[in-house]
């Protein structure tokens, strides 16, 4: 399964430069095009293959074969050594790149959300890193909507449910606004047909995740914290022995 990514994220026939996908690396380089052995020839080649309108190990200068053509290529980053493999769809001199491997996995929040919440931004990052960015911003927002209904706002529309939560002192300002921006990304990829970058909604992903984190998993790493306080002062006070 290729994991869509913005086409100048990745390097590409014509341009080498890209973010290294690797997630301990992450830095914007110039990848090394990697020379595998040629199965036909032994030799090696550019580090491309044609897989269609024919299979064919590309010649080092030749390029594309066609003007419309598929190459699967693997690219090392400088920093990391790690490597990349990057579908290349070439149509009328337009290129569109996708990620084959390292393959990216949906994003996951603590067991501490409630389920229901859970699985609604979980439907939302599968749809993400399917390339399916308004399914996304539409699963996101609602993953918003019932955050909201769980901390008991439910009146008005999503603009003034999240309001509500400030004035009720759940969540911190700067986590309102992280809530706004999710409820604007899905306006505007569904009422407004404005379709976002990848990059734009893995944001908008990143600030659900951090106000999941604040509203429900610092406040149960804190509760588990104090009871572990309490039960070794009960079992500390459990060994003491009555003064004879």
């Amino acid at each position: 399964m290729t994991t869509p990514r913005p086409s100048g994220d990745l390097p590409g026939h014509d341009d080498h430069a890209g973010l290294c996908p690797n997630p301990a690396c992450g830095k914007y380089v110039q990848f090394n095009l990697c020379n595998p052995v040629s199965r036909s020839s032994g030799h090696q080649q550019r580090g491309d293959l044609q897989l269609w309108p024919t299979y064919n190990e590309a010649a080092p200068t030749s390029g594309f074969h066609t003007p419309d053509g598929i190459l699967l290529t693997v690219w090392q980053c400088p920093v990391c050594k790690e490597t990349a493999v990057v579908f290349e769809h070439r149509t009328a001199g337009r290129s569109h790149r996708l990620l084959a491997w390292p393959r990216r996995t949906p994003r996951e929040v603590d067991p501490a959300v409630p389920e229901e919440i859970r699985s609604l931004f979980a439907e939302g990052s599968e749809a993400e890193h399917a390339g399916a960015l308004r399914a996304a911003a539409a699963m996101y927002r609602a993953t918003v909507e019932k955050l909201c209904a769980d901390r008991g706002a439910t009146k008005g529309g999503l603009k003034a449910q999240i309001n509500a939560l400030k004035e009720q002192g759940t969540v911190e300002d700067s986590v309102v606004d992280d809530l706004h921006e999710a409820r604007l990304l899905g306006n505007w990829s569904l009422h407004d047909a404005l379709e976002f970058s990848a990059h734009e909604v893995a944001d908008v992903a990143d600030l659900i995740h951090e106000a999941l984190f604040e509203v429900y998993v610092q406040p149960a790493q804190r509760a588990a914290m104090r009871e572990a306080r309490r039960n070794r002062r009960d079992n500390h006070r459990a060994g003491e022995t009555e003064p004879t």
